[in-house]
């Protein structure tokens, strides 16, 4: 089915965002959170598959990214992050009040979804994550960071080009051709969106007894932009609620490698299985 454009209001600014609803019932419905530098109309695939199962998916493009409004690059506060995620799961749970509600995060969108779910702990049939924004390959030097927690003081929102290789997301070569041919696609992080991610995604790792929401977080062994072993740690850290796939020679978008249809299948199958279906 056609994906249908829907706005979400935060303190005065409109998210701008994409909507997927399965021709009958609606057993589940699956909220998004993109990663860095794109926007939610790249998951259109993964839309399509799950509404296909049953499945409504959804998401928006969040502040300074794709059709949504903002310095690019620029995700603001973190705290501000999870008032947004508050907001679209209260409006999701409105409108689809007798389905099952998941949350699905990948890299950025990744370590979003996980803190969201040490922090507030909310009340949903499950999350699936993938190549979370935990430990980046490689890292950023210490004096690069510290300057960075400078600058985020003083010009928070002063921007660099994020250093994202199009042809490390997946071993198929289209996707890093469409990822470069994309105009909603940029290549900026502000040094206040590194240092709040950065500080984030430390955070979680030290309260994984914090994500009490049962969890499919799966990692690619060949991804050279975010750290698979951070994703095992985790997930280990989690315990029994925590289902940890680590698909062999996969890159960073498991969503968009040359096994997606298995990708797509697991993801499926899982939230099945949270939803009774």
């Amino acid at each position: 089915m056609a994906a249908k454009e829907w706005g979400l209001d935060w303190k005065g600014q409109s998210l701008r965002g994409l909507v997927w609803q399965p021709q009958g019932e609606v057993k589940g419905v699956v909220s998004t959170v993109h990663g860095l530098g794109e926007h939610i109309g790249r998951y259109d695939h993964v839309a399509e598959y799950l509404s296909s199962h049953g499945y409504a998916f959804l998401g928006v493009d969040l502040l300074g990214h794709g059709r949504s409004p903002g310095a690019r690059g620029h995700v603001g506060k973190y705290e501000h992050i999870m008032e947004q995620i508050d907001t679209l799961l209260y409006r999701v749970s409105n409108v689809f009040s007798d389905a099952s509600l998941f949350v699905y995060g990948h890299s950025m969108g990744g370590n979003i979804v996980l803190n969201y779910l040490a922090r507030r702990q909310p009340e949903l049939a499950g999350a699936v994550v993938t190549s979370p924004w935990l430990q980046l390959t490689r890292p950023v030097p210490r004096a690069a960071v510290a300057l960075m927690q400078l600058m985020a003081r003083v010009k928070p929102e002063l921007a660099r080009p994020n250093g994202l290789a199009s042809a490390l997301l997946s071993r198929d070569e289209r996707v890093a051709v469409d990822y470069e041919a994309d105009p909603l696609v940029h290549n900026l992080i502000t040094v206040q969106t590194f240092v709040e991610l950065t500080k984030a995604a430390e955070w979680v790792m030290a309260n994984p007894d914090s994500i009490r929401t049962p969890l499919l977080l799966m990692h690619g062994s060949a991804d050279n932009i975010t750290d698979p072993t951070a994703s095992r740690r985790l997930a280990q850290r989690i315990g029994q609620s925590c289902t940890f796939r680590l698909w062999e020679g996969s890159y960073h978008e498991l969503h968009n490698e040359l096994d997606k249809g298995l990708v797509l299948d697991t993801i499926r199958q899982w939230l099945d299985s949270r939803c009774g279906g």
